[in-house]
């Protein structure tokens, strides 16, 4: 199975609420290709729904530093800085993006 075919397998569980199914996915891709941005994003937001908020940040920062013009990147970030109490952090990022 290739990279798109296992990213859509991925969503998919993620989407159904199977999350260990979609992370056993995420993973391996990040192996070939660490910095993908949407499998760094959904495996953040996966995380970040598992109550593990702060490594969900550092995925979820590198979709966005690997594609910055994308709004939805952004708006989780902020709204995971935000959900850790990283206010200053949070109000600094917003002024970067273009929202």
């Amino acid at each position: 199975m290739d990279l798109t075919d296992t990213l859509q397998q991925a969503i998919l569980h993620h989407k159904i609420g199977e999350l260990e199914g979609a992370e056993r996915l995420y993973r391996p891709l990040l192996t070939k290709e660490p910095k993908h941005p949407n499998v760094n994003f959904n495996l953040g937001v996966l995380l970040k729904q598992g109550d593990q908020a702060e490594i969900a940040l550092s995925f979820i920062k590198k979709a966005l530093e690997s594609n910055p013009n994308q709004d939805q990147f952004c708006i989780s970030y902020l709204d995971t800085l935000m959900h850790l109490g990283q206010l200053d952090s949070a109000r600094n990022i917003l002024k970067q993006c273009q929202l």
